[in-house]
């Protein structure tokens, strides 16, 4: 069974303009994929957690790994 690993991703948008990301081509997994921003969820990322409406009910908790 693979492991479940923690991630987050933002979308940043300014008027009708979308934020995006191109993946390096030398890249082992998905080289010039364009995606949006984000990554792995580390221990003390907890600490940046936003207090906002959107982010009611979301537990703040932080990696056991």
């Amino acid at each position: 069974m693979s492991k479940i690993v923690d991630a987050v991703s933002i979308v940043i948008t300014c008027g009708n303009e979308i934020y995006a990301i191109q993946r390096q081509y030398h890249l082992k997994a998905f080289p010039g994929y364009w995606a949006f921003p984000g990554g792995k969820v580390e221990k003390g990322d907890e600490s940046l957690f936003i207090e906002h409406p959107l982010t009611l009910g979301i537990e703040r908790k932080c990696p056991t790994n």
